[in-house]
């Protein structure tokens, strides 16, 4: 009997645990976006005859260099 409760506890935490880091996991992509957006915003206007391709290339540029990527 006590096995089965730690074993449901421990199932419990764990679902915790994975909510928890899922939560984390959309929250970092929300400030990503956040911030991709505001690089693109900069760049329209510092470029404003940029077209598409163009802005794509500056926002990955920038956010490669901000992650340390490049």
């Amino acid at each position: 009997m006590q096995a089965a409760c730690e074993a449901q506890s421990l199932a419990m935490k764990t679902n915790t645990t994975k909510t928890e880091t899922k939560n984390e996991t959309v929250s970092l992509i929300a400030e990503l976006m956040a911030g991709w957006n505001t690089i693109e915003a900069a760049a329209k206007k510092q470029f404003p005859h940029a077209d598409k391709e163009e802005l794509y290339e500056i926002c990955k540029g920038a956010m490669n260099h901000a992650l340390g990527l490049k």
